[in-house]
């Protein structure tokens, strides 16, 4: 069973990294849909960090992971 995860990684007010992932992500993803919805996710202040809000998307990866059931 393959696994993928979409994580997107953003910048606060001091240049410190925020990552948010989003495990189990089904369908196509491309990366104008991933930029425009991080955007968004910006614009809208809803991210914070102790350093205060996100500020920047500073970039986004799929991590795709196979998984062996045992048991």
């Amino acid at each position: 069973m393959n696994v993928k995860t979409l994580e997107i990684t953003f910048l606060d007010a001091l240049q410190k990294t925020f990552k948010l992932s989003l495990p189990n992500i089904k369908g196509p993803i491309t990366k104008e849909l991933v930029q425009e919805e991080a955007e968004k996710l910006v614009a809208l202040n809803v991210l914070k960090t102790i350093h205060g809000p996100v500020v920047k998307v500073a970039g986004a990866q799929v991590i795709d992971k196979s998984v062996i059931v045992l048991f």
